[in-house]
């Protein structure tokens, strides 16, 4: 094969036409004895090719035959070529599969399990707000919340809301009374609403009392209180029994008594979470009402996504942190570079102006950003890379029967029973099944893979092994660099 040879003769030529002697590298060109360019050399390159449609091409006799399969070998060529972007188009979007796994277990973690009264401010305390003088009040107003939930505000009071003068004096009290709330200091929060000890009168798991509980606050429910969190002193509970006897029972005094003018709903609210995971009563929570047994049935589900360069570009997040969390973050920066204050149910950023609900400009600029935000915003808030997720069935009965009460109340009335009904709420948490799921992103596409499609594709189209391919590379090199030379040969021998 003198295809190398072929191609260093041509490279000295060509340094030859960059010297001072241009004139005796022309008529080298035109009067020498062996011509780079002739059909010859291009016949008997092409017949040593190990590239059999190459080699075809030159053992062809007729001029016909060579340009049909010269024409055959340019179709194949961009038909690979074709194909091969094609893919790689698709490859480099890094597309996945889900993967489904079920296992089943002998036994299974409890996750934790956040419950919270509808009602975020006893009654009693109310008028606290608009008179922090009174001794028992002893109110501290500061610029600190804890919020996630969607700004409540908008229910009441908006940019696009037509109220008439009746509506409109009903919802500037429930603004006043929100940005008085906000305003509080976390521990007169805390003070202000339902305490676990009242609330919660029995928890027991696996017929085993529980106490321990981590406390949170909530800006539209209050005081929040989570069992089985991981961060609690006491160890994790472990369900080795399905079935509502092998799981958690609560028994709540809802005291709708000491609701406040503004709470316009009697019930618990339960949020079911990963012990790792930040409750969000608002968004994922199941509403309990009085007078009932709630039954709640689970199953896990995992979810496992893979991070950046795919699609999803996962990322894991450190303790406490969540995707909702970086949302609600992202959405004050938005609101702070819009309006030069911060939305109060939103989670705090330091140092940064609370803007006044009560205000006109400042409500229809926060509402103008969450417009902006509903058309696409560039938060960073992947989703994270190991969620889990609990699915959960739940069905209801009335409780406690007549029969329940009075055994163990002899001397109460229809009218006790009616009253406990109508305060008090029963519900039992538990695994359905040890049954998990495990949805697992995979990639569709591994690295070896890309090596394996484009030398299928090669050898389809063209017959091509590695070292063929790179022989295909020098024959083109080679017939560029002539096609260079040809061009350039005219204007060389005028200049001589």
């Amino acid at each position: 094969m003198n295809i190398l040879g072929n191609s260093r003769s041509n490279n000295n030529i060509i340094n030859k036409a960059n010297s001072s002697d241009f004139k005796d590298f022309a008529r080298e060109v035109g009067n020498s004895p062996k011509n780079y360019f002739s059909d010859t050399n291009w016949t008997e390159m092409l017949r040593n090719s190990s590239i059999r449609a190459i080699s075809q091409i030159g053992f062809s006799n007729s001029a016909f035959t060579k340009a049909l399969r010269a024409a055959v070998f340019i179709v194949a060529l961009f038909g690979c070529g074709y194909r091969i972007y094609g893919f790689l188009m698709i490859y480099f979007q890094y597309p996945v599969l889900f993967n489904l796994k079920i296992g089943q277990r002998p036994y299974a973690h409890f996750p934790s399990v956040t419950v919270c009264n509808l009602n975020r401010m006893k009654s009693q305390y109310e008028f606290c707000l608009y008179n922090e003088k009174i001794l028992f009040c002893d109110t501290k107003f500061s610029k600190y919340t804890w919020a996630i939930e969607l700004p409540e505000r908008r229910n009441y009071f908006s940019c696009s809301n037509k109220l008439n003068e009746n509506q409109f004096n009903k919802s500037k009290d429930k603004m006043e009374f929100f940005k008085k709330y906000f305003e509080l200091d976390a521990k007169d929060k805390y003070e202000f609403g339902h305490k676990a000890l009242q609330m919660v009168e029995s928890c027991s798991f696996s017929g085993t009392q529980c106490k321990h509980h981590e406390s949170s606050s909530s800006s539209y429910y209050g005081n929040c209180f989570t069992f089985n969190n991981i961060d609690s002193q006491n160890k994790i509970m472990i369900a080795r029994s399905t079935g509502p006897f092998g799981g958690l029972e609560f028994i709540f005094n809802i005291e709708p008594r000491e609701y406040a003018s503004i709470t316009q709903a009697i019930g618990m609210r339960i949020d079911i979470h990963g012990q790792r995971d930040l409750p969000f009563p608002g968004e994922n929570g199941i509403t309990i009402l009085p007078g009932y047994e709630t039954d709640i049935s689970l199953s896990e589900i995992i979810t496992s996504r893979l991070p950046k360069p795919f699609k999803d570009e996962c990322i894991s997040y450190v303790s406490k942190q969540s995707q909702s969390m970086c949302l609600g973050v992202c959405l004050q920066k938005y609101n702070y570079a819009k309006c030069g204050c911060v939305e109060p149910l939103f989670p705090e950023i330091e140092h940064r102006k609370i803007c006044n609900i009560t205000k006109v400009s400042d409500v229809c600029c926060l509402d103008s950003v969450l417009e902006d935000l509903t058309q696409g915003a560039d938060c960073n808030c992947p989703s994270p890379c190991l969620s889990t997720h609990f699915s959960k069935q739940i069905s209801m009965a009335i409780w406690p029967s007549q029969n329940s009460f009075f055994k163990g109340n002899q001397n109460a009335s229809f009218e006790d029973l009616k009253l406990y009904r109508s305060s008090h709420a029963k519900v039992r948490i538990y695994y359905k099944t040890f049954e998990r799921k495990i949805f697992e992103q995979k990639p569709m596409f591994h690295p070896s893979e890309l090596f394996s499609y484009l030398g299928g594709e090669c050898a389809l189209w063209l017959g091509l092994s590695l070292t063929a391919f790179f022989e295909l590379v020098e024959l083109l090199f080679y017939l560029g660099n002539t096609i260079i030379c040809k061009i350039c040969m005219p204007v060389f021998k005028r200049h001589i």
